[in-house]
């Protein structure tokens, strides 16, 4: 009973900060969309590319696709213009988004869960979230006034940024944390006034009453990166129905988001 107990209140315990690290944030299928090529946006323009290759380039007035420099019209520039001005827009949103959800959850981890689960296992989540942090920053950041956003997904079946590696240190997190809790186990029944099973019990509930306390409290800050997941969602549609205009007026442009 005890061995299977153990794993299951780990796991109960770390459940709101998976949540908390979720990217998908339950989004409308609407934004299931695809970065399929890398993006530099500077304030003057934006590059698109598929690593060192470049496919379509806007700078300073002046769009080339594959080599080709097209003819623009002041009404086409100034709708360029604002395409590269909503790219920036939600790079910089995205990446705001993404770190907000880490800091939630390095909170929940130097919180509550420390004390519960230990050090050990606190510090295998922490590792993984240093991890996150490095992954995100590689897909998505600025230098001296540049974005640099790494092609990529922005859908329900793309599980989070976190991607596996995470999963298997939540998994290595459930393991290291049964020997501290094995020994709350045995300071509970040693300590309580009631029967065996009763300490037991009476152990299991306060733990499950953490986790609760735990989940609430990420609920309610989650509730803000809902919603800025949400107006990021309308950023990318607005940018979706833009892009598709722009295919219908320049031959062989290279679209930026696919669904």
């Amino acid at each position: 009973m005890k061995k299977a107990l153990i794993p299951a209140l780990s796991l109960l315990l770390l459940a709101p900060l998976a949540q908390a690290t979720n990217m998908n944030l339950n989004l409308d299928e609407k934004c299931e969309m695809t970065l399929p090529h890398d993006m530099r946006l500077d304030k003057s323009g934006f590059t698109v590319a598929d690593k060192d290759k470049t496919l379509m380039r806007y700078q300073d007035g002046t769009l080339v696709i594959g080599g080709k420099t097209q003819s623009l019209s002041a009404q086409q520039r100034q709708a360029l213009d604002g395409f590269n001005r909503d790219l920036r827009t939600s790079a910089e949103s995205a990446a705001r988004l993404g770190l907000k959800a880490l800091d939630l959850a390095a909170e929940v981890t130097t919180g509550v869960l420390k004390d519960v689960l230990g050090t050990d296992a606190a510090d295998e989540v922490e590792a993984g979230l240093a991890e996150a942090r490095v992954k995100l920053d590689s897909k998505l950041h600025e230098q001296g006034g540049t974005w640099y956003v790494g092609a990529g997904s922005w859908d329900q079946d793309n599980d989070d940024f976190l991607g596996k590696d995470f999963e298997k240190r939540i998994e290595r997190a459930v393991q290291k944390s049964m020997g501290n809790m094995f020994s709350q186990l045995g300071q509970a029944m040693s300590s309580g006034d009631g029967s065996f099973e009763e300490n037991i019990q009476a152990w299991a509930d306060n733990l499950e009453s953490k986790a609760k306390k735990i989940e609430a409290e990420a609920d309610a800050k989650g509730d803000a990166i809902k919603s800025d997941a949400n107006a990021l969602c309308g950023q990318l549609m607005a940018i979706d129905k833009q892009d598709n205009a722009f295919k219908s007026q320049f031959d062989g442009w290279v679209e930026v988001i696919e669904q």
